[in-house]
């Protein structure tokens, strides 16, 4: 019944003249105006995606080519084949274009890091250097796909900030690899995680600076046999003697350094004895 019903539904058409022909005739032509705005729009963000992206991948050439400083506006609209209005548009400016660059390298060190620490668990991985060396070894093969990059970022010739944008990412880094080992909030526990945060950061660079992937990866098992060597025991903490111990052994040596001064004493009332009359 429901069936014979919906055909019966569909069969149905408007005569032609009838409101109801009207109605669809101007529902229509609303739908189609609709499409149009929406192709439109989507037409220009992705001819605006193209605008950035053909800026930023020219940006990166003549960044890594000449450095920062002395890259020229001139120079990267004119790789990109656009112009300079649209620059200013799109980013602001070179120290902006500088900036993008990064935040899409930095973006794509953690989604690589943090897709291989999920595969780990995913096949069961618990260990914390199991998990840590899996994000680490991403990260580190990240540095040698985008080594003109990371060179690029570490050369010292950046924007005026960005050493505190680059300082405020590292201790985020910091703070998620405290949150991957399972660290507690002490000052030794995150110099721990500071360590082997600076440890893979170092790594990059000379991953980056490699002649050859053979070298890379010499230099990636290296970083990696590093860090099974400082978690080995794990993060260091100072020994806390017992109170009453600590008590006992202060009051030991106070008597040891007493022991001279009591022994002089004793010699002299003996001398005074021997020189003193007898009765």
């Amino acid at each position: 019944m429901g069936a014979a019903m919906a055909v019966s539904l569909c069969s149905v058409r408007p005569e032609a003249g009838s409101v109801e022909s009207s109605s669809s005739s101007s529902s229509t032509a609303s739908s189609r105006q609709a499409r149009g705005r929406s192709a439109a729009g989507t037409w220009q963000w992705a001819r605006t995606a193209e605008t950035q992206r053909a800026l930023l991948d020219a940006a990166r050439e003549v960044f890594v080519e000449q450095g920062f400083s002395a890259a020229s506006i001139a120079e990267v609209v004119e790789r990109a084949g656009s112009s300079v209005g649209s620059l200013y548009h799109h980013f602001g400016g070179k120290s902006e274009l500088y900036v993008a660059l990064w935040q899409e390298y930095q973006q794509a060190q953690e989604e690589a890091a943090a897709g291989a620490v999920a595969s780990a668990k995913r096949a069961g991985v618990t260990d914390p250097f199991e998990l840590f060396t899996a994000g680490a070894r991403a990260y580190l093969e990240g540095s040698w796909q985008h080594r003109d990059l990371t060179m690029l970022f570490l050369s010292g010739d950046t924007p005026p900030g960005f050493g505190v944008m680059a300082r405020t990412r590292g201790h985020q880094w910091i703070s998620q690899n405290d949150t991957l080992l399972g660290l507690s909030d002490t000052s030794f526990d995150r110099l721990y995680a500071t360590i082997l945060t600076q440890l893979i950061g170092e790594g990059a660079r000379e991953v980056a600076v490699a002649k050859n992937r053979q070298q890379a990866n010499r230099v990636a098992d290296a970083v990696i046999e590093y860090v099974k060597r400082i978690m080995a025991n794990g993060p260091w903490s100072p020994a806390v003697k017992p109170v009453r111990a600590d008590r006992a052994d202060r009051a030991d040596r106070a008597d040891r350094s007493d022991r001279p001064d009591r022994a002089v004493r004793g010699a002299r009332r003996a001398s005074a004895r021997a020189d003193s009359p007898s009765d």
